[in-house]
């Protein structure tokens, strides 16, 4: 469920509360590609959707290293 400030905050997007709900979901870490596709957008529009939840306060992003010790996937962690 989708808390009612984040529903009526007015700095937000429809495609940006709609990308709240997917990650308040707490899967694991999915790649913007994935998001894209489950919103069905761009990256960019999810690029877009990611910063406003950010900008916000909503959302915050955790780099991860993958097993070789470069980048892996990023996790948005909701508030």
């Amino acid at each position: 469920m989708i808390p009612s400030d984040i529903l009526t905050h007015p700095g937000l997007s429809d495609r940006a509360v709609r990308l709240f709900g997917i990650l308040s979901a707490g899967e694991d870490p999915i790649r913007r590609r994935d998001l894209a596709r489950l919103l069905r957008c761009s990256v960019d529009s999810v690029d877009r959707a990611l910063r406003e939840l950010t900008d916000a306060g909503l959302v915050h992003k955790v780099l991860n290293r993958g097993e070789d010790g470069g980048l892996g996937p990023t996790t948005y962690l909701t508030r």
